[in-house]
């Protein structure tokens, strides 16, 4: 079953975050979830990673099409949107400048 994440809507119809208006969710139960939400795709990722190096990155799991390059594909572009999510909401998980992302390589 592939995902494509669409934000908040999508967190909303997935359960993630109940449904309302701004007014009706409680501010801290966005960021508790959208943390949930950024764990479950590291987790992802990271077993999309073991796959692909056990397998090989063309190899693809039974059931879906897509090959284990696709997965993280696919993982690392929700998980860059639910990091841009994060930010909107006050979550700081970025570094603040480009020295500490290009020291961290």
């Amino acid at each position: 079953m592939e995902r494509r994440f669409q934000g908040i809507g999508e967190l909303e119809r997935t359960g993630y975050i109940p449904a309302g208006s701004a007014d009706e969710r409680n501010a801290m139960s966005v960021k508790q979830r959208l943390l949930v939400c950024l764990t479950e795709l590291c987790t992802e990722l990271a077993q999309a990673s073991t796959r692909a190096q056990q397998f090989g990155l063309k190899d693809a799991r039974p059931g879906p099409d897509a090959t284990n390059s696709q997965d993280m594909a696919r993982v690392i572009t929700e998980l860059v949107a639910v990091i841009d999510l994060c930010r909107e909401h006050g979550i700081a998980i970025q570094p603040g400048d480009a020295k500490a992302i290009y020291d961290a390589k």
